[in-house]
């Protein structure tokens, strides 16, 4: 399937049901950035906001499956970066991006997904922040990338552990100490 200034509404309709499809191969990307370079403004944040059977958004697709470019592409393009997924989700309740981001260390996806209004302490249900994700999971990098852009390290988990804590009681010393300065 080809968009090109030629599309009509069947080509939109089938473009719209694989649009988590399409962002799952950087194959794609010029495929999606031509679609979404068609569609109006309202029109787009509409496809980039829309959830699939999983409750996450194309955006949470590209990056659970690796593709800077695209990634890069949704964000150009407005998608947002602060979704988080919705508190009957199965597998955790108020999940971002950045929290995905932060557990499994992808450091490469940071600058990708900055903008002026990402929220650096949006907190899961259980009030886990990106950067106690980081933390616990020993990702030096992802936990330095968020306090020098403005994470919050004082924030607790069940109003008990900070960042801090958590590094300290998985091990990571060095992580425990540069968030304790």
């Amino acid at each position: 399937m080809s968009f090109s200034f030629s599309l009509n509404a069947v080509d939109v309709c089938r473009a719209h049901k694989s649009l988590h499809e399409l962002v799952k191969d950087k194959k794609n990307i010029d495929e999606i950035k031509e679609f979404l370079d068609f569609l109006s403004e309202e029109s787009k944040i509409k496809f980039l906001e829309e959830l699939n059977e999983e409750s996450l958004t194309p955006l949470f697709t590209a990056i659970c499956h690796h593709q800077y470019e695209i990634v890069q592409l949704l964000v150009e393009h407005g998608a947002d970066v602060n979704y988080q997924t919705p508190e009957n989700h199965a597998s955790t309740s108020k999940t971002s991006i950045l929290h995905i981001i932060a557990r499994f260390g992808l450091y490469g996806f940071l600058d990708l997904i900055y903008v002026p209004h990402l929220d650096l302490d949006l907190q899961e249900e259980d009030g886990r922040t990106a950067l106690m994700n980081a933390a616990q999971e020993g990702h030096f990098k992802v936990v330095k990338w968020l306090c020098e852009n403005g994470a919050d390290k004082t924030l607790k988990l069940n109003t008990i552990f900070t960042a801090s804590d958590l590094a300290s009681i998985k091990g990571y010393s060095e992580i425990s100490d540069y968030l304790e300065e």
